[in-house]
């Protein structure tokens, strides 16, 4: 029977550092172009990459936001060109759930509970040359 290595492979440590980097900033850069896309349709950018205080491992809300009297938790998927899946493929039922318990944990810090909110996913697909492709969905779980 084969066994695992006990070490991972000491090549890979760089080119896995490397990839995790690049994969931070285009997540950040991501956040910074949904948000200025909020903001140009007028939501009010409440916080960003909000965690509870009681509850660090809840979740992470993206964007709080407010649009009218309604609060708005957007969660943004971007990706560097990739012609195999789409930004909008990496929220899973399993990120949706989380995403739901940490908007309700913030609700609930912000004496909010009784107002209206929504979930909304902003996938964003980031090319060479600086262009990118937005895409808004607006209530994407209930």
């Amino acid at each position: 029977m084969l066994s695992a290595p006990s070490e991972p492979a000491k090549g890979l440590a760089p080119i896995i550092s490397i990839y995790k980097s690049m994969n931070i900033n285009v997540g950040r850069r991501g956040e910074e172009i949904a948000a200025d896309y909020l903001k140009k349709k007028g939501y009010k950018i409440i916080a960003r990459n909000w965690k509870p205080a009681k509850l660090p491992t809840a979740g992470e809300i993206d964007i709080v936001a407010k649009r009218g009297e309604d609060f708005v938790f957007v969660e943004v998927k971007a990706l560097s060109q990739n012609d195999t899946f789409y930004p909008e493929d990496h929220f899973t039922p399993d990120k949706a759930a989380k995403t739901i318990r940490a908007a309700r944990l913030w609700l609930a810090e912000n004496n909010s509970l009784d107002r209206p909110w929504q979930i909304d996913l902003i996938a964003i697909e980031m090319y060479a040359g600086g262009q990118e492709h937005i895409f808004h969905y607006e209530q994407v779980v209930s």
